[in-house]
């Protein structure tokens, strides 16, 4: 679970414009005003990378020593200098569009039925837009394969209040390292405000990045497969963000290549994490559907650096590799609800246990924590079972404020105890995956996993 510092990787791009001007109606695309500009992406070079910092494994029950991770390289937010052309008018089943949607300076737009699949830069670019909506489009696949070249699904920098709503966004493209070019959606720039609900997600470099931004809500989503490389390989990480909802999402990792395009390369499915310059707080992970995994070093839903009042609440955890929940660092944490079941699979090495509280990080403060109304086991290889683990400094760990006692409001199962495994095999809400995509917002998104009956499918 080593983490990555922020790194935007979009500078400031010098091309040659030639413009064009004119009135455009795109009969795919609702709302009013100035609409459907087609601009060309041209290549984007990183501004450099940050690593995650190798160091001992997490779960290991012994106290290990801490690497410090890299300060992030601050970059500006992009200016893009477009190159305009013409945009032709994408709609659902037509010819994919292939060349990158940039929608710059644009307010309360709505684009719907598009097709972009994209072999040189970004599918879609929301750069400093307010209101914008993306919705029922088959988005990818995006970029270039085994590069570091643009190549994300959606991208959205600055502005505020934009939707990505009932969408299949598969980037599918690998990037050849670190970090955000092949993002199936990636938000920076400060922007706020954003919602992505009811999407189809899968197959990025991290499903959803978000990085120095607020207010952002990611809910009803299935998030498929991300494919890294390490460090990323995130169903949903965000970084230096503050107010991030993730709610209702199924969250789902496989290495069964019959069913699925690509295998998983998850590092953590569920993951926030700040540096030392920042205020990164309220972080709300409720009600999703989280299975898959197979780092040595990653869990299910992770509250990592100098991040404050996390709230883990009724959320399934399925085999999701060395542990379900792990808190590592930060002030005011409440792990609630949770069901957490780990019998197959165990990571060697890893620590193996199904909850965890520890100071990962001592620089930073860790504790209060509450842990209550939660069962989990992890069953290891061996028979013995780890349904939680305290491994100090980030007292006090109570029930509710005042009773320390957390093995009197949870169901932990240790050593050869299965009180908790037999409640959560039985039940069919950790064993039975919620519908795909659990929470649409108005139709299904049309790709090949989608299983939703509750709506009727995106036309």
């Amino acid at each position: 679970m080593y983490r990555c510092s922020h790194t935007s990787r979009h500078a400031a791009r010098v091309v040659s414009a030639i413009v064009i001007l004119f009135t455009l109606c795109l009969p795919a695309l609702a709302g009013t005003g100035a609409v459907g500009i087609q601009f060309p992406k041209n290549a984007i070079a990183a501004s450099g990378t940050v690593q995650k910092v190798p160091g001992t494994n997490k779960r290991s029950h012994k106290t290990p020593t801490p690497t410090a991770t890299p300060h992030p390289t601050s970059t500006p937010t992009p200016t893009p200098t477009p190159t305009a052309t013409v945009a032709p008018t994408p709609t659902a089943g037509s010819t994919p569009v292939t060349t990158t949607l940039v929608i710059n300076g644009q307010n309360g737009t709505t684009y719907s039925g598009l097709r972009i699949s994209t072999t040189s830069g970004d599918c879609i670019d929301i750069i400093n837009s307010t209101n914008v909506t993306i919705k029922n489009s088959n988005i990818g696949p995006c970029g270039t394969n085994n590069s570091h070249s643009a190549s994300n699904g959606i991208y959205i920098s600055g502005g505020g209040g934009n939707n990505i709503y009932d969408n299949y966004v598969h980037v599918e493209n690998l990037a050849s390292g670190c970090c955000d070019t092949h993002d199936g959606i990636l938000i920076d720039g400060g922007s706020t405000n954003d919602t992505i609900q009811g999407n189809v997600i899968a197959y990025g470099e991290t499903n959803v990045e978000t990085q120095s931004v607020g207010n952002i809500t990611i809910a009803g989503n299935f998030l498929l497969n991300p494919r890294g490389p390490f460090p990323r390989g995130q169903q949903v990480q965000a970084a230096l963000s503050t107010n991030v909802i993730v709610s209702g999402n199924y969250a789902l990792g496989s290495l069964d290549t019959a069913k699925y395009s690509y295998p998983e390369r998850i590092e953590d499915s569920i993951s926030f994490w700040c540096d030392g310059s920042h205020t990164c707080t309220s972080y709300t992970v409720q009600g999703n559907y989280v299975t898959g995994g197979h780092s040595t070093s990653g869990c299910g839903i992770n509250c990592d650096q100098n991040v404050h009042s996390c709230s883990f609440l009724n959320n399934v955890l399925y085999n999701t590799a060395q542990c379900g929940i792990n808190i590592s660092d930060g002030t005011n944490q409440l792990v609630s609800g949770n069901k957490i079941l780990e019998d197959e699979n165990p990571m060697v090495p890893g620590g193996d246990t199904a909850l965890v509280v520890w100071n990962e990080y001592p620089t930073y403060a860790c504790g209060p924590v509450q842990v209550r109304n939660n069962i989990s086991t992890f069953v290891r290889t061996d028979g013995y079972a780890s349904g939680y683990w305290n491994g100090g400094g980030c007292e006090p760990v109570t029930c509710d404020g005042s009773n320390p006692n957390v093995d009197s409001c949870n169901i932990f199962d240790y050593g050869s105890g299965r009180d908790a495994y037999k409640l959560l095999i039985a039940d069919p809400a950790v064993t039975n995956p919620p519908p795909v995509p659990p929470g649409p917002k108005n139709c299904v998104a049309k790709s090949p996993y989608s299983t939703q009956t509750s709506l009727p499918a995106c036309q």
